[in-house]
């Protein structure tokens, strides 16, 4: 399939493995410049899955991660179109039994992944009229039997913000 995207620098974060990795691989299929971006080392049999990638390691569920993330993918990218926020992870403790530290980790990597990038990364993509690409779950719709609450409400949470946020950006 050919979406006209060859020649476009696209970020994918939490695409060391799983859904984003898929994600990447695909935008490097249409041709894109892709850097991948894993809390750790990526291995290199997984940048070798993404023809033509680089990593950048950094976590993006703080302010500050996420800068030097989005920072490190501009400069090595030469600029930036696509952001694709994915860091997510619907582990957390069972229903009935949340606590403090699980709503905070749940809230980390499901919401402020997101928010972190997205605020990092708007003057690039104000430049270049980039797009936000954000990957949520069906549980921040509805509730689905035996999910971790945490992880629901935080894409709940996600979920709401990028509606309220599409119209300023």
């Amino acid at each position: 399939m050919n979406l006209n995207l060859a020649g476009k620098k696209v970020l994918v974060t939490g695409s060391s493995r799983g859904i984003g990795l898929q994600i990447a691989r695909q935008f490097s299929f249409e041709g894109c410049r892709v850097a991948l971006n894993g809390r750790t080392d990526i291995p290199s049999d997984v940048i070798g899955a993404v023809s033509g990638s680089i990593s950048v390691i950094g976590d993006v569920s703080n302010e500050l991660g996420a800068k030097k993330v989005i920072k490190e993918s501009v400069k090595r990218l030469d600029g930036l179109d696509v952001v694709i926020c994915n860091v997510g992870s619907g582990r957390s403790v069972k229903p009935g039994q949340e606590n403090i530290k699980a709503w905070k980790d749940a809230f980390d990597t499901n919401f402020y992944s997101t928010t972190c990038v997205v605020e990092a990364a708007k003057p690039y993509l104000k430049v270049s009229e980039g797009v936000i690409i954000c990957i949520s779950s069906i549980c921040g719709n509805e509730v689905i039997p035996g999910a971790p609450v945490t992880y629901s409400v935080a894409k709940a949470a996600l979920n709401a913000y990028i509606k309220g946020i599409s119209r300023p950006l």
